[in-house]
């Protein structure tokens, strides 16, 4: 797994913050798979989420060597010991000096020592703003505001009604961040 292509290094940041690597038993006949999980979440009644299941013993070992550990999430996510693409952190930091002047590095949060990127007050609102276009609004948020009800919407997209009543409210009060509702 060559982190030094950007689409790599994506994939493994995302499996370091919400995936877990398991040792398996045996070797498998192939690679890897992809498949769907259906299943209640604390979110929505229904979700479907893409399930990669890595078989090859090489495969796994490598990934944990990268700094992927066994077992479920971690906190111990840090940059792998090789060279790797820093393009989505270097954009991010750019992204921010250029709409609000103010540049980020991230470091991890004290409290739980998870990696965070931090906008506060005026410097929030105006990145929020900046990423906030107009006509933005995902089709779920769009029914959300449309029906003003969260156990109307709950209904209508499958989900809970304290997930829409939370997604209504940041939406009325104009903390959502966009497509944080799926």
């Amino acid at each position: 797994m060559d982190l030094t292509v950007p689409d790599y290094a994506y994939a493994f940041g995302f499996s370091q913050a919400d995936g877990h690597l398991s040792k398996g038993a045996g070797r498998k006949s192939r690679l890897g798979s992809i498949t769907e999980r259906t299943r209640s979440a604390d979110f929505a009644e229904t979700h479907t989420a893409a399930v990669w299941t890595l078989c090859s013993p090489e495969a796994r070992t490598t990934v944990n060597g990268l700094g992927l550990p066994y077992g479920p999430k971690s906190k111990t996510i840090k940059p792998p010991p090789v060279e790797f693409s820093r393009r989505v952190a270097s954009y991010l930091s750019d992204y921010g000096l250029d709409v609000v002047g103010v540049a980020r590095n991230p470091q991890r949060h004290t409290r739980d020592d998870i990696y965070n990127v931090l906008y506060m007050t005026e410097l929030a609102q105006r990145l929020a703003a900046a990423l906030n276009y107009p006509n933005c609004l995902g089709s779920e948020d769009r029914i959300l505001l449309n029906l003003s009800s969260p156990m109307a919407a709950a209904e209508v997209l499958g989900r809970t009604t304290r997930s829409c009543s939370s997604r209504l409210w940041c939406l009325r009060n104009g903390t959502a961040s966009p497509h944080s509702h799926r």
